[in-house]
């Protein structure tokens, strides 16, 4: 909240999609962002593992086979 101007600041939810199948990432990333959600995307586990520790994303869409986990 800005206690200045006493309003809330509103800020779609942020999803990390992991996921090392370029055209599956695209389909999932466009799906995301038409329903309104900020999308961040990793190709691996590790680039992944380093993506949500610096953004701290709401949720994750994981491959369940990723490279580099």
């Amino acid at each position: 909240m800005d206690k200045q101007k006493g309003t809330f600041v509103v800020t779609s939810p942020k999803v990390l999609v992991v996921e090392d199948s370029a055209s599956s990432s695209l389909f999932i990333t466009q799906a995301l962002q038409k329903a309104g959600y900020r999308v961040i995307t990793a190709i691996d586990g590790n680039e992944g593992l380093t993506k949500a520790l610096q953004e701290r994303p709401e949720c994750l869409i994981l491959d369940v086979v990723l490279p580099g986990v």
